[in-house]
């Protein structure tokens, strides 16, 4: 769960925390999604080495979830040649190095494998190979249907985005006539599409080799802007791009170098502003630990607030954990945010009431408390859009779609978040006994994501009104441009099926088309603290999407099944060594976050 020492790193992760967290997408990947197959990367739990991990690759993935496909290993993975084919690994990556011919004969020679685990990975390998018919098409080229790609890239984008807070800016209103895009000259968010990957601002994939895939075209987030104004019919508004330099100094209008001062009155004198910055992580690096002594410690800088303030040296190029890497030093965009709120406009609108902060990023960003609530700006986060990060971020500036998203993660306020609690044995690893090697202990057990925030509201982080003051926006959170209303949910159970539905109707009330998520949660039994680690207060069971006209309703129904492979009862006894469900009172919430004040308790069952 860390990219920092990701060649090296020793983690030490409970059986029941493994079980009950870390394995489930996995879990469900194998048994609900039938894959073909599972890649082995390059860490260690708890002593051994990932693709050597028997416990692992054939314990739990065969024996356990009865996986009938190949495992194959990250570039480079494999350290020797017979534990890993001891293990259960099946195919070298991206050269047989360790399972060369040579070595590979020695090691049947000593006795160290036999011929039978050659022949075991073999058939698990060509058996998937066949049932995909690789050895019976004909290899054929097709042409590349990039306006289709496209489509679904914008569909795709502008369905993940959420809409985190809306003081009146969103949609951007159809008499607006001066639009100001701006953004960190030192960044790429306001100038080119982006994603994440070795060359932040290149919409490309985040990593080598397959993933590093290049567009056929990219659209910029001024193209997207413009083209919507025409489309619109309102080709004569103007549309300025404003880049300001890291010490909030200087900047340039369409080019042009300017103060920011001169910069700060055309802002004001626009009828929206829309401001783009973001944050990155990548493949062999994570955001919080930069460590040149050049650099801002961006652990310390999201205590105070300034997660958004980085630049890099490099044009395009990101700041890595890299001994040799770029350089990454404060870029000062939360004060610039500030500023611009600050400012006074000059048109009848206040600043916090035409200014949008789109976030581009791919993890949850801690918020400055000054860019929160009705004196911030209205806050749309799109991701890393990619190819069409213009029209995507359009689509949703101008109210021409929805915003369909729900965060994925919690975004803490800023010094009052996990990474703030943690100490560096969880993250990012102390060294062991020989001062090479990084160790990591997940001492945190069950309480991760929204998890932590609910065991931890008490203290600083005590909720007042169904609120934790720690958090800036729930996981499970988003807002629309129209508005909802759902009848009080109700809890049945399906005795012939052995399951619990959840159901409710939801009303769009509003002017317009939106999407709505209602989420499922489930409280366990005190008792399920006595298997092991303590449960956090709540899980995610379920949830349904549902898109609606204005004026329409639907029923939705949550299924909750215990025998699904998410075991959403589920407490892993690791005595036991099996899947166990507490005998007790369940409750079971439902509402639109995972926030206690977004909750309505459904009902209660018994096991």
């Amino acid at each position: 769960e860390q990219e920092t020492n990701r060649f090296t790193i020793r983690e030490t992760v409970d059986d029941q925390v493994l079980r009950e967290l870390y394995l489930i997408p996995f879990e469900m990947s194998v048994k609900d999604g039938k894959v073909a197959a599972i890649m082995c990367s390059y860490n260690y739990l708890n002593s051994l080495q990932a693709c050597a991990n028997k416990p692992m690759l054939t314990g739990v993935l065969r024996d356990d979830w009865k996986f009938t496909g190949y495992v194959q290993t990250d570039f480079f993975a494999l350290k020797s040649t017979e534990e890993p084919l001891n293990a259960g690994t099946d195919h070298e990556m991206p050269t047989p190095l360790h399972w060369s011919p040579d070595k590979t004969a020695d090691a049947l020679k000593s006795g160290a494998v036999t011929i039978g685990e050659i022949d075991t990975a073999l058939k698990r390998r060509y058996t998937q190979m066949f049932k995909a018919g690789i050895f019976d098409r004909k290899l054929v080229q097709t042409p590349i249907d990039f306006a289709a790609g496209g489509k679904a890239a914008r569909d795709i984008g502008t369905r993940a985005a959420v809409l985190l807070q809306n003081n009146g800016a969103l949609p951007l209103p159809r008499t607006a006539r001066i639009i100001t895009l701006v953004g960190k000259a030192s960044q790429p968010y306001a100038q080119q599409a982006v994603s994440g990957g070795t060359m932040l601002g290149k919409a490309m994939g985040a990593g080598g080799g397959s993933s590093d895939v290049v567009p056929n075209y990219t659209v910029s987030p001024i193209e997207g802007i413009r083209a919507a104004l025409r489309e619109t019919g309102r080709s004569d508004a103007t549309v300025r791009l404003v880049l300001v330099d890291d010490a909030n100094a200087t900047a340039t209008i369409d080019g042009k170098p300017t103060s920011f001062a001169d910069a700060l009155a055309e802002i004001a004198a626009s009828d929206s502003v829309i401001v783009m910055a973001g944050t990155n992580a990548e493949e062999g690096a994570d955001r919080a630990t930069f460590t040149n002594k050049d650099c801002v410690q961006l652990a310390a800088a999201a205590a105070a607030g300034t997660s958004l303030d980085w630049c890099v040296a490099k044009p395009n190029m990101i700041a890595t954990t890299d001994p040799a890497g770029n350089m990454a030093k404060s870029s000062q965009t939360v004060a610039m945010l500030k500023a611009i709120l600050a400012a006074r406009s000059t048109t009848d609108v206040a600043m916090r009431g035409k200014t949008v902060l789109v976030l581009k990023d791919n993890a949850g960003v801690a918020m400055d408390p000054a860019l929160l609530g009705a004196q911030g700006p209205s806050i749309l986060e799109a991701w890393f859009p990619g190819q069409e990060d213009g029209n995507i971020v359009a689509d949703l500036l101008f109210g021409r779609v929805d915003p369909a998203g729900r965060l994925p993660v919690t975004f803490p306020v800023a010094g009052k978040g996990f990474l703030d609690a943690i100490s560096p044995r969880q993250f990012p690893g102390l060294p062991d006994a020989s001062g090479k090697l990084q160790t990591v202990a997940y001492s945190e057990k069950l309480n991760i994501g929204y998890r932590w925030y609910d065991a931890n509201a008490s203290g600083k982080c005590a909720a007042t009104a169904g609120r934790n003051p720690c958090v800036a926006f729930p996981f499970g959170y988003g807002l629309s441009y129209t508005r909802f209303t759902s009848s009080t949910p109700t809890l049945s159970f399906d005795k012939k099926a052995d399951r619990y539905l959840v159901s409710l109707t939801v009303t769009n009330t509003g002017p317009r088309a939106g999407s709505q998520v209602v989420q499922a949660y489930l409280s366990l039994p005190a008792i399920a603290n006595q298997a092991g680690a303590a449960q956090p207060p709540r899980r995610l069971v379920g949830f349904e999407r549902v898109d609606l006209q204005p004026g329409t309703s639907q029923k939705l129904t949550i299924t909750i099944d215990p025998a699904s492979s998410n075991h959403p009862l589920g407490v892993w006894n690791a005595a036991q060594k099996r899947w166990i469900v507490p005998s007790g009172h369940y409750a079971i919430l439902v509402g639109t976050s995972s926030a206690i004040g977004d909750l309505a308790e459904a009902g209660r069952l018994d096991r």
